[in-house]
């Protein structure tokens, strides 16, 4: 929790930033089982979508690894792995 008792500090799980980046990772995810499902899957728009969106959270995680320890980063996104 933080100093207000607001419970969205610099390290919560919670925090909307880090569950948006969680959020356009799992739907690089989705994008990119669909274009799995075409005969030419690297040349699906569903693959440049996914690919996009998926490289995009690289960019986030490095923000929110400056603000979580790792093990904190991985609990808060192990749901996402157990649902695929």
């Amino acid at each position: 929790m933080d100093r207000d008792g607001g419970g969205h500090g610099e390290n919560d799980v919670r925090d909307p930033r880090h569950v948006a980046f969680s959020e356009i990772g799992v739907l690089g995810d989705a994008f990119l089982k669909l274009a799995s499902a075409r005969e030419q899957s690297l040349r699906s728009g569903w693959f440049g979508l996914g690919f996009v969106l998926y490289a995009s959270t690289a960019f986030g995680w490095v923000f929110v690894m400056k603000h979580l320890k790792l093990a904190t980063i991985g609990a808060s996104t192990r749901s996402r792995w157990c649902c695929c």
